[in-house]
């Protein structure tokens, strides 16, 4: 009959107890340093395109505002309630050309015609009369312009731009 014989430990396959729990504690140990970093990138990611999402809102809602304005002929500054603002103007054309900002939304009105310049936005559009007819120095109208608009993302509270524009008529 054979005897089996015991290898030595050296000569054994496979792994040992201490060797695998160092294993275990070393990869809980990066998987746990390793997904904050995962996670804060994803955030910051969702939080810079929220951004970028309202600033491109902003922008194209003013460039059409400036433009209204900027071919207006006799502009009045209408306030209405709070957080909202109305400006009633004639445009080169003739047209009655009305922008107001009402319920979360910014809205351009020639004559009985409508359109929708950015809907289903959180802020302010607040349009002022910067003029100063006794100032010699400034001989032109000014019209002063403010819109913040703000966007939420997922989880993430709104993200804010403000934009800000001085526009002179081009037939005051």
């Amino acid at each position: 009959m054979k005897r089996l014989r015991l290898l030595p430990l050296r000569q054994r396959g496979g792994f040992t107890l201490l060797e695998m729990v160092l294993t275990i504690i070393i990869l809980g140990l990066i998987v746990g340093v390793g997904t904050p970093v995962l996670v804060s990138g994803y955030q910051s990611f969702l939080l810079g395109t929220s951004i970028q999402r309202a600033d491109a809102v902003a922008r194209l809602a003013m460039e059409r505002i400036s433009r209204e304005l900027r071919n207006g002929l006799q502009a009045t500054v209408t306030p209405l309630a709070l957080n909202s603002a109305s400006v009633q103007f004639t445009n080169s054309d003739g047209d009655a050309v009305t922008l107001s900002f009402q319920d979360n939304t910014l809205v351009v009105q020639h004559n009985a015609q409508s359109g929708v310049v950015a809907e289903n936005i959180v802020g302010s559009f607040s349009v002022s009369d910067e003029s100063d007819v006794s100032n010699r120095f400034m001989p032109y109208r000014l019209i002063s312009v403010q819109l913040t608009v703000t966007q939420a993302i997922d989880q993430f509270e709104g993200q804010s731009v403000t934009l800000r524009s001085a526009i002179v008529p081009r037939n005051p």
